[in-house]
């Protein structure tokens, strides 16, 4: 049987930043991978507010290149979270974490209902195995938005690493996957949890 509090070592570092465009990967035993990038939502913005030739590479994204031109739209613009929020988005897949965090509390701050802003603060959290405060944001966007699944897989993340409750971690992540049944990394999880269980 796994011991999940073990699998997943606590970081003992705050927020800090990573190598800019390093892709996402594995820590502590777990993916930080993100559907977000692959979002046909937030693709759209892309189209909307960004030139074609810096998010259609063919290839790898510049990421440095869509920050900076998104840096200075949101100057232009200080009161669309929507371009704010790719910001962000930016940043998380980064993984500069203490930039994307302060550019989510902005939103915050102007919309505190803001959907993905809740859902990728909380994120931020679960990344970085500081598993106590992604339950916290993670159960304050739930009130929000209780059939978020990105929320849902969050939270029963957060249960399953900081607290080794694989029953808990299991309702919540078998309600985020009937939610959403397109996402694969809360059938990873809930894999984790199956093989981790004594045969009856």
């Amino acid at each position: 049987v796994y011991n999940f509090k073990v699998i997943n070592r606590k970081t003992k570092s705050n927020l800090v930043e990573k190598t800019p465009g390093s892709p996402p990967r594995t820590e502590g035993g777990r993916p930080t991978y993100t559907k977000y990038g692959r979002d046909p939502e937030l693709l759209e913005a892309k189209k909307k507010y960004v030139p074609r030739e810096i998010w259609d590479t063919g290839g790898i994204p510049d990421l440095r290149r869509e920050a900076d031109y998104l840096k200075d739209l949101v100057k232009k613009n200080p009161e669309n979270n929507e371009i704010r929020y790719l910001l962000g988005l930016n940043y998380f897949q980064r993984e500069l974490y203490d930039d994307c965090r302060d550019t989510l509390e902005e939103i915050l701050k102007r919309n505190p209902e803001h959907e993905r802003a809740l859902e990728t603060r909380a994120y931020i959290y679960l990344s970085l195995n500081r598993n106590e405060e992604a339950m916290e944001y993670a159960k304050i966007g739930l009130k929000h938005y209780p059939n978020n699944p990105r929320l849902l897989y969050i939270l029963g993340s957060s249960y399953l690493y900081e607290e080794n409750d694989t029953r808990k971690a299991g309702e919540l992540l078998r309600r985020a996957n009937e939610l959403d049944p397109t996402d694969p990394l809360i059938y990873i999880i809930l894999s984790l949890i199956h093989i981790s269980e004594p045969t009856r």
